[in-house]
This record gives structure tokens, C-alpha cells and sequence, in this order.
């Protein structure tokens, strides 16, 4: 496009003018640039609510969201979305299982913090972790009225057989990974609860 600068060589008139162009609007229409390029308002329709934000040198919309959702990046960093940003799930893990990780997939996002209770109901055992940049758990025996704690660890598992300690190894793109630690012969089944934060 030419430039659209009004030129030495013009005069400045506006519209209706009898015989010069209109030199004044031409100015403040095309505006930015001067060969009379700009960015484009590249929205859609537009409702109350909606939210604006650069896209590729253009303003792209994003529509209002559900009602108590949170803003968050999206998982390839490249625009805001909205999402709850919580989810729960459940898993378990036989406690005969020789040490090593186990994977707890399935939530949906990557998460940054996460709630962990567990019981092995027939040992009357309930353990609670949490994990915020780092760990840290309490197991209540319901049979001995004794509660142990540890920093480092989401789950704490004491048995009169063996005990299995559980630490947080890696947060991926939708869970988590932890490591299981055994010692002596523990059986059972550890059901799991996790309420994951992104």
C-alpha cells in the first residue's frame, strides 16, 4: 500500500471538500503505519465478559468463562485459558509390590500442589501427604492412637509386617510420579485419594 502520509505537496481539507481530497480523514482512518497497514482486531463476536490479549501481533478474543473458573496459561505456554483448576482421582497399591515408582496419571493438567490420603482399612491405618514444592505426611493408627510425621515423604505406611515409605520422584503434563520404599513384607492394599491443583 502507498504511504498514506499527507505529503507537502497536499493540503489538509476534510470530507465534502468541492474540489480537494480528503486528506484529513485518510490520515486518521488508516492511522499506524505509514504505507497504511495495522494490526488487525481479530475478535469474533464479542459478548460482555469477554478478554483480550496479543496473538500472533493481533488481539485475539477469549470468551468469558464458566462461572468460578480460574485463568491459566494453556499446556503449550502460547495463550490463556480457562479451567477449574482442580481435580480429584483414585488408585491404589498392593503393598506386596517390590519397591519402585508408580505412576498416577489421568488428572488432566500438570499439577503444581497435591492432597494424598490413603487407608488400608483392615490395618486401621489412615495416612494424609501433601505436596506444595515440597512433601510432607502424617499417618493416624487408629489402633494405637499414634501419629507419625515426616518432611520428604507423602505417605508413611507402618505395618507389624513392614513398612513402605512413599516420596514424590517428578509432577508430569497429567500427574504425577512417586516412589515406593519397602522394607520387611507388608501386604495389603493401600487405596489412594488425590485432589490435584494446578
Amino acid at each position: 500500500m502507498a504511504d498514506q502520509i499527507i505529503q507537502a505537496t497536499e493540503e489538509m481539507v476534510g470530507a465534502g471538500h468541492a474540489t480537494k481530497a480528503d486528506t484529513l480523514n485518510r490520515a486518521f482512518l488508516i492511522e499506524h503505519n505509514t504505507d497504511g497497514t495495522h494490526e488487525k482486531l481479530s475478535v469474533g463476536s464479542d459478548a460482555n465478559g469477554d478478554m483480550y490479549y496479543r496473538a500472533s501481533s493481533a488481539l485475539a478474543r477469549l470468551a468469558k468463562g464458566t462461572a468460578n473458573y480460574k485463568m491459566f496459561m494453556n499446556a503449550g505456554g502460547t495463550a490463556p485459558e480457562w479451567a477449574m483448576g482442580v481435580d480429584r482421582i483414585s488408585s491404589s497399591y498392593d503393598l506386596s509390590t517390590e519397591s519402585g515408582d508408580q505412576s498416577i496419571t489421568g488428572v488432566g493438567f500438570r499439577p503444581c500442589a497435591y492432597i494424598f490420603l490413603g487407608t488400608i482399612s483392615a490395618d486401621v491405618v489412615w495416612n494424609i501427604g501433601f505436596y506444595a514444592l515440597a512433601a510432607y505426611s502424617i499417618q493416624f493408627r487408629g489402633d494405637r492412637s499414634e501419629m507419625l510425621s515426616g518432611p520428604g515423604y507423602i505417605s508413611r505406611i507402618y505395618l507389624s509386617s513392614g513398612s513402605v515409605n512413599t516420596v514424590p520422584k517428578s509432577i508430569e503434563s497429567d500427574g504425577i510420579t512417586i516412589t515406593h520404599t519397602k522394607s520387611g513384607s507388608p501386604t495389603g492394599t493401600l487405596v489412594q485419594y488425590w485432589m490435584f491443583f494446578r
